[in-house]
């Protein structure tokens, strides 16, 4: 038999021609590219929070001082539990009134589990209304050291950022369970 001899599919006895290596080659190439998209991971899907917010009580600026690290705390915070955390800044003129004002319609709209009040305003306007609101927690970063008041008063001594940052996010922590 003569190995130059060729079969009715045009291979040349002994060897694949090049015309059938190539479209082997891409039908195999095809074949990895599904597989592989098909084992593709999907993208990331938006985080699904849990159904208890913290919200923070601020006079106007949360980038620097006691509220900046309360802030940072209660972010990490909802990194690790997947509660929602949000920050409210006290509307209309600096006093107590538009504070209690403010705390009011967030403790009527039922949008947060715990309030943080760092600020003076905030923190009378917090001791003033958690008797009233004893399903609620109240977290007061005070670096008075004042007292706790009603049994849902947490405070925080406010003495160093670290420490702020850090017991606002273990506060919040224990609070969303």
């Amino acid at each position: 038999m003569n190995l130059r001899q060729r079969n009715p599919l045009g291979v040349v006895a002994g060897r694949v021609g090049r015309r059938w290596w190539i479209p082997t080659v891409l039908v195999v190439l095809v074949g990895i590219g599904l597989v592989a998209w098909s084992w593709w991971p999907e993208p990331p899907r938006a985080r699904q929070y849990r159904p208890v917010a913290a919200c923070l009580l601020v006079d106007d600026d949360i980038t620097r001082g006691p509220a900046a690290s309360a802030w940072a705390g209660m972010q990490d915070a909802s990194t690790e539990s997947l509660a929602r955390v949000q920050y409210i800044e006290i509307q209309g003129p600096p006093t107590a009134e538009s504070a209690t004002s403010t705390l009011a319609g967030l403790t009527t709209s039922g949008r947060c589990t715990a309030v943080v009040a760092v600020d003076e305003r905030a923190i009378t306007a917090a001791r003033a209304e958690a008797g009233a609101h004893p399903d609620l927690a109240f977290v007061l970063v005070d670096g008075g050291g004042g007292e706790q008041g009603s049994p849902n008063v947490t405070v925080i001594d406010g003495s160093s950022t670290e420490e702020i940052r850090e017991q606002t996010r273990r506060e919040i922590l224990r609070l969303v369970g």
